[in-house]
This record gives C-alpha cells, structure tokens and sequence, in this order.
C-alpha cells in the first residue's frame, strides 16, 4: 500500500534524469525537487503506517530488517567486486554499453551515467524483492504456524 501510494513520487524522481538531460537543468530540479517529493512521500506512509494492527507493523518491521538488509548486503558484495575483482569491471562497462546500444541511447549516450541509473535502479529492485520475499515469508510463517518436534 505505501508503495502504492508513493509511486508518483518515486517514478518522477527516477524519470527526472532522464526526461531532462541537461546537467544544469537535472541539478537544479534535483537538488530542490527530490527533498521535497521524500518528504511529501513520508506523509502517506506515517498515516498508511498509524492505520496497521500490530502484526502487520512486525511483518513490515521484519521484512525490513530481514529482507531488504540481506538485499543490501547483497548490493553492497557487488560493489566491492566491481572495485576489486579483476575484469568485473570491464565486464559490468561491456553490458552497459550494450544496453546504450538495445535501448538506442533513448536513456542517454554516456556510459556513467547510464551506468549509475541502471546500478540505483537495480540496487533498489533488489531491496525491494528482497522485503517482498520477507514480508511472505512473514505471513505464511504466522498463518501455517510452527510445528514443535
């Protein structure tokens, strides 16, 4: 449900960079814009948040903590292999560069850039599936129950 309800929010701060392509313009609307959708976000996800039975809180709770913390460590060991792992790298800048090529650079020509969109958007569908897979997990724990030896 707070995905939900802040998904305006969250697709107009990942579409911005790539709707306006100037720095300038991005900097600007980023640095003024994006503070204010998180806290305009924040709002719902309070009231959405007041509204949960307690059960619900300690789903959400555990599938933050569980899922999307497992999920982060996940995305933090990928960035240390593209700054350690020899060839990882170059690897990671081959498939990049061919996404620019698949998508005809409708998401912009610069390898970087594209680079680091693509890297936030994957690291945050990896938290995301991460929770999603913790918080079911949650509940058909607490609807099939534990079965004592």
């Amino acid at each position: 449900m707070v995905v939900i309800l802040n998904a305006p929010w969250i697709l107009l701060s990942v579409l911005t960079p790539i709707l306006l392509r100037s720095g300038i313009i991005t900097l600007a609307w980023m640095s003024w814009i994006f503070p204010l959708m998180m806290v305009l976000a924040f709002i719902p996800g309070l009231v959405y948040w007041r509204g949960l039975d307690e059960p619900s809180r300690e789903a959400h709770k555990f599938a933050m903590f569980w899922g999307a913390g497992m999920a982060f460590l996940l995305v933090g060991l990928t960035g240390f292999e593209l700054m350690v792992v020899p060839g990882f790298r170059e690897a990671a800048q081959e498939r990049i560069e061919s996404f620019i090529a698949a998508t005809d650079g409708r998401l912009g020509q610069e390898p970087a850039a594209v680079g680091l969109w693509v890297g936030v958007l994957g690291s945050v569908g990896v938290l995301l599936l991460g929770y999603v897979i913790a918080w079911i997990g949650w509940w058909v724990r607490q609807r099939v129950g534990t079965t004592a030896g």
